[in-house]
């Protein structure tokens, strides 16, 4: 196997390893770019959905709240500015990206203000959400001036045990 493939298989089983095993409750689904801005040249491809799991934040003291996408040949991890979860407005960064065969770090704010405006449904995640919706637009993605991201996306709880239906 060539080192740099080894390399990055290496990094990516790291990094991902510490993103699922903290213990924190996940919900996976899949995410579309239903638009992007000619600022972002062609970053997404608009015709297939991207494996995406969404880590919220329940209390303020946990970690931040994060999104990792499964994109065609990279994985990236984006995660929220400060407390709370991925509805209403704020502020993002990418933490890492792989990809080409490379691992790239960023630092937690470059470039132009990296801004999201989300609607999540339900408006609170709690423990005992079993689906949630994100409908929104990352604004300044991959700190990119300008360039704009529409998603929309459905995840269901794969953690924990899903609570018996209420009649």
């Amino acid at each position: 196997m060539p080192r740099n493939v080894l390399a990055t298989t290496l990094l990516l089983v790291g990094v991902s390893a510490a993103q699922a095993d903290d213990n924190r409750l996940t919900f996976e689904g899949a995410m579309k770019v239903t638009n992007e801005s000619l600022q972002c040249n062609g970053l997404f491809s608009a015709s297939h959905n991207e494996r995406v799991r969404y880590y919220p934040q329940f209390e303020p003291y946990t970690p931040n709240s994060a999104l990792v996408r499964f994109g065609k040949g990279e994985t990236e991890l984006i995660q929220r500015f400060g407390n709370g979860q991925f509805g209403g407005q704020g502020v993002y960064y990418e933490q890492f990206r792989i990809s080409g065969g490379e691992f790239s770090q960023f630092p937690e704010i470059e470039g132009p203000a990296q801004t999201f405006d989300f609607t999540q449904t339900p408006g609170t995640v709690a423990p005992t959400t079993v689906f949630v919706t994100l409908q929104g637009t990352f604004m300044n993605y991959a700190g990119i001036q300008d360039c704009t991201v529409t998603v929309r996306g459905t995840f269901v709880r794969v953690d924990g045990e899903i609570p018996p239906p209420v009649y």
